[in-house]
């Protein structure tokens, strides 16, 4: 069971550290586009009704400005250390916090949801 959950988190953190020296090497980072569960979700959740959400206490609480941002830890997630390491001020924004605009797309988009999955119910 543990070689199951470390070879996706290996993999993911192999191709984060290969994106980020490519970044380096330019001016301008390119887009991020995040995709998985809570471990990565930034407040997609947010945007659906039902009972796995993160907008109330005590999440956030670590967050700049203690309030919950539908991020599932009391601070930040692997996504904003990630967009921080490639020069963002932020993290991309989560798809349905509202209307995208253009500057939204350049920077990246996170599709992330908690709850997510591949196998159906």
């Amino acid at each position: 069971m543990a070689n199951v959950i470390m070879a996706p988190s290996l993999l993911l953190a192999i191709a984060a550290m290969a994106t980020i020296s490519l970044v380096h090497a330019g001016t301008n980072p390119p887009p991020l586009f995040a995709f998985g569960d809570h471990f990565s979700d930034v407040g997609n959740n947010n945007g659906f009704p039902g009972a796995i959400r993160a907008d109330h206490p005590h999440y956030g609480i670590d967050f700049p400005g203690g309030v919950p941002t539908g991020r599932f830890s009391n601070g930040y997630n692997i996504i904003d250390y990630i967009a921080q390491l490639m020069g963002f001020e932020q993290s991309p924004r989560a798809f349905l916090s509202g209307p995208l605009t253009d500057d939204d797309i350049y920077k990246g988009i996170n599709f992330a949801s908690a709850g997510s999955g591949v196998l159906g119910a």
